[in-house]
């Protein structure tokens, strides 16, 4: 696949919307820090987030493969399990 300026336009995009929401997650999980379920909350709409972004980025650019989900859902789950053992 040739990677054109639009291709890489579309992925700075693709990428600032990741970066924004997870921020934004970082900043409730910090206005939040009174509560173990709300933090845990947010930090799994997080990873449900994260992998639907990433299913969502594959399928644009045109190469989404079933180990790219797997992936994903690895990574987040990893980051659940210690988000919740941190938490708990």
């Amino acid at each position: 696949m040739k990677k054109t300026a639009a291709y890489f336009d579309r992925d700075f995009w693709h990428h600032l919307i990741l970066i924004i929401v997870l921020t934004l997650g970082i900043i409730l999980f910090y206005f939040f820090s009174f509560s173990r379920l709300f933090r845990f909350t947010i930090g799994f709409s997080l990873a449900v987030f994260y992998v639907l972004w990433g299913i969502i980025h594959h399928k644009l650019d045109g190469d989404l493969h079933f180990k790219n989900v797997v992936e994903y859902i690895f990574i987040a789950l990893l980051a659940v399990v210690i988000l919740g053992g941190m938490l708990i």
